[in-house]
């Protein structure tokens, strides 16, 4: 019995191996490369405060706060892995607005 009890902990603990870091740094890397290509920041332009893991949604996607340099939006993207697509949007005074430009500010 703790035989079949010990396999069961280490499947389950592979899984949550790859479910949520890989997912992660799947999800961050493809936020580099979709803000570089449609704006041409770099990485070090975007400053990420949170990657968390949706279990709200049924999409199973990865939730990123981050901002951006010249911009004082907080923007929220999500990413399915599976799908591989994105739900953009940002957060102003504790409301969520869905959009999928970065809004700069005039210098």
């Amino acid at each position: 019995m703790l035989v079949i009890i010990g396999i069961v902990a280490i499947v389950f603990s592979s899984i949550y191996v790859y479910q949520i870091p890989v997912k992660k740094y799947i999800a961050e890397q493809e936020l580099y490369e979709l803000l570089e290509n449609e704006y041409g920041l770099k990485s070090t332009n975007i400053q990420i405060t949170n990657i968390i893991r949706d279990i709200k949604s049924v999409r199973g996607g990865v939730g990123i706060r981050f901002t951006v340099t010249n911009s004082s939006l907080l923007y929220d993207y999500d990413y399915s892995v599976s799908k591989k697509n994105w739900i953009r949007g940002y957060v102003e005074n504790g409301r969520y607005y869905n959009t999928n430009k970065i809004f700069f500010e005039e210098e």
